[in-house]
């Protein structure tokens, strides 16, 4: 027993950087949105941890803009309250952390790091889908937001650990997850992150197309459609037997079948493969399950209009203080009195147009470079396509600022020794150390 104890803590000190980063993940996917005490608690933690290591090979491509735009985060909130502790550099500041403490992991840690987020994944997913039964039960049927407690934002949650999945080669319990992460995509009836999942799907297409021939792309494509469609149309049929029926009790017998699905899934994945026909057909019936979508919540129209229309008057801020922004948080008082229609939300359903009227335009540059420069380095390819499902729907949903969103897409999407320079140990040290004194501020100094 005392060797296992041993042996099971040498294991865990040598790979304490990649166990620090997945329970970050878990942590910040209960503390609600811009919780600073949360984010610097475990940011702390982080470069505690940054500080021992020594040098490193990063892409400074990508560090150099994310420290951009921690400054000119930190500068805009200073030049709009006179403090820093208003804004968001006290919990998006942990994004850089997490980049460059990857930055130390091997191959094979930061694979294993994805698996052990499509695992987590996939415990949300079975954790909201059965709150969804539950409340369907209790005759309490609303969007499932599980453990982020928001619909849109829960949805492109599954949406990136989907595609994380994909890139798994799943095994083992990670084969029996994805259906129950359709199924609670589904329940979240995040048009936005439907329309980012289908963007994905695309870019999985093309990807494949580069290597293989029309007829193996078409056959991949309807593989992955036929997938989709089963677990997202069991959500569907889930949501229709507790909202539209008077037999909430069906959401059971629906779950039981879920979970033999997931049971068998990997049998069902190697029928789809085997009988092209039958997977495209399944397909086919993709059509059904989006109408349905489409034809439960009908005013996701008049919101896609709305948000274009705050889009046009978040563009009319943005030469208003080109530098730094107007201020965290202040473009929702300037939209209260100006003329426009009042959205009432904190932010702007774009996160471009966002940075650049709050941050200023170098901040929004920083944001964008980093955005090129991950589609530019050669990488996993369908790792690439999560990040582009992510990328669009931050065009029309507010997903980047929940923390534990951006943190999953880094920890599954990103590579940053790809491309990379060493740096020295006294530099990386010193970015941890900044890093862990803005955390320690807005976690000891009052809110001003």
């Amino acid at each position: 027993m005392a060797h296992r104890i041993r042996k099971s803590c040498d294991y865990l000190m040598s790979h304490n950087i990649m166990i620090l980063l997945f329970l970050t993940l878990i942590v910040l996917s209960f503390s609600s949105i811009g919780d600073t005490a949360v984010a610097g608690m475990i940011g702390l933690a982080l470069c505690m941890a940054g500080c021992v290591q020594g040098a490193v090979t990063v892409d400074l491509w990508v560090l150099v803009p994310m420290l951009i735009y921690d400054l000119f985060s930190l500068a805009s909130s200073w030049s709009a309250y006179g403090t820093i502790t208003k804004g968001f550099a006290g919990t998006q500041i942990i994004f850089t952390v997490i980049y460059l403490a990857m930055a130390y992991l091997d191959q094979r840690e930061q694979k294993c790091l994805r698996r052990l987020c499509a695992g987590w994944i996939g415990c949300t997913a079975i954790l909201g889908t059965l709150q969804f039964v539950r409340q369907a039960q209790a005759g309490t049927v609303y969007r499932l937001g599980g453990i982020l407690g928001a619909p849109n934002a829960f949805g492109i949650f599954l949406v990136t650990g989907w595609f994380a999945l994909l890139a798994c080669e799943p095994e083992g319990f990670l084969e029996h997850i994805e259906p129950f992460v359709l199924t609670a995509l589904a329940l979240t009836l995040s048009m936005g992150s439907f329309v980012s999942m289908a963007v994905g799907i695309f870019a999985a297409f093309l990807y494949k197309k580069r290597k293989a021939s029309w007829k193996e792309t078409f056959g991949y494509l309807c593989c992955i459609l036929a997938r989709a469609s089963v677990g997202v149309g069991i959500g569907i049929l889930m949501y229709i037997a507790a909202r539209r029926t008077k037999a909430p009790w069906l959401c059971v017998p629906i779950f039981l079948y879920l979970t033999a699905m997931a049971v068998n899934w990997k049998k069902f994945v190697s029928f789809l493969r085997d009988y092209l026909t039958a997977a495209k057909g399944i397909a086919g019936f993709g059509l059904v399950v989006a109408a349905a979508a489409v034809l439960i919540r009908p005013s996701a129209a008049a919101t896609f209009a709305e948000r274009l229309r705050m889009m046009r008057n978040g563009l009319g801020y943005l030469w208003m203080e080109p530098l730094l922004g107007v201020g965290p948080y202040q473009w929702r008082a300037l939209n209260l009195y100006d003329g426009d229609t009042y959205f009432n939300t904190w932010i702007i359903h774009n996160l471009f147009i966002h940075i650049g009227v709050e941050l200023g335009l170098v901040a929004l540059t920083a944001v964008i470079f980093i955005a090129i420069r991950h589609f530019v380095k050669k990488g996993d390819e369908m790792i690439k396509c999560g990040s582009a499902a992510f990328c669009v729907h931050n065009l029309m949903d507010t997903g980047f600022f929940f923390e534990s969103i951006p943190a999953l897409v880094f920890m599954t999407v990103s590579s940053p020794r790809s491309g990379g320079r060493r740096i020295s140990d006294r530099a990386a040290r010193l970015i941890f150390c900044i890093c862990g004194a803005v955390f320690a501020y807005h976690l000891f100094h009052p809110k001003g």
